[in-house]
């Protein structure tokens, strides 16, 4: 095996002991930065970190005693189409290069959809699921409204020479992967859908995961599908959980190749 790439994976297994052992004040550090919180949610200047409960950057809770009883009383939820009103524009130089040239597509209309259909998905594969799936909202139903506010896709042709440098200068080629991260932010509503009354409101911003070696790295979104699949997976935990309950951190570091 070459010497440079046995010096890389050894520089990445000790991350990921390190990764184990890491504290969740680490885990924020080298996660995404947050992202601005449009007007998509009403109560963003009330919005705050809520980590022991839901691993999102912003949360509001609607506490009032009485909608809490109003919300135990559903039984499905109806996850509505998600809005890309309030997507901003791509400022990231490679992902934008890439896009002139048409390299990449920023494919937000599919990528809509796929997060609405993966947020369906893990309450559909739940085994305990609290909510079953509605197709539109009725009285004993709660809405869920997704919206998309950043969405930048992984530049290829950076990990490219990301990969190739590494078996030139080790681990430092990792440099050539901070230019070529995508991210993909989001934020999301809950709502008693007979009254349109506020229960919860969150924001989060994923970036792509640090890796060896990835075929997500050669995908534009395939980075930004993993988070979806985060995402949903949480809340639905979150939905299902009581108020003592910590829904775990996703890590940003993979192993994974596919």
């Amino acid at each position: 095996m070459n010497a440079r790439f046995k010096h890389a994976m050894g520089s990445l297994l000790m991350a990921v002991m390190l990764c184990s052992c890491q504290s969740r004040t680490v885990q924020r550090l080298v996660k995404a930065k947050t992202a601005p919180v449009t007007p998509f949610l009403e109560k963003r200047a009330e919005m705050r970190p809520l980590r022991d409960r839901l691993p999102v950057h912003y949360v509001w809770r609607n506490l009032d005693l009485e909608t809490q009883k109003r919300v135990m009383e559903k039984r499905r939820i109806y996850i509505a189409p998600v809005s890309l009103a309030y997507l901003q524009p791509v400022t990231k130089d490679l992902a934008l290069m890439e896009m002139e040239a048409g390299v990449t597509e920023r494919d937000e209309k599919e990528m809509a959809r796929e997060l609405r259909k993966r947020f369906a998905v893990a309450f559909l594969k739940s085994p305990t699921p609290r909510y079953r799936i509605a197709k539109e909202p009725g009285p004993d139903t709660v809405t869920l409204e997704l919206a998309i506010t950043q969405l930048s896709p992984t530049s290829i042709s950076g990990n490219v020479v990301k990969t190739a440098s590494r078996f030139f200068i080790g681990p430092l080629s990792g440099v050539f992967g901070i230019f070529a991260k995508g991210n993909i932010a989001i934020e999301g509503k809950v709502t008693l859908s007979d009254t349109g009354v506020p229960v919860l409101q969150f924001a989060d911003n994923e970036k792509d995961k640090v890796t060896l070696y990835t075929a997500r790295d050669f995908q534009p979104y395939g980075h930004a599908l993993v988070a979806m699949d985060e995402w949903a997976a949480q809340f639905e935990e979150f939905t299902r959980t009581f108020s003592d309950h910590m829904v775990e951190e996703s890590s940003f570091i993979t192993l994974k190749p596919w």
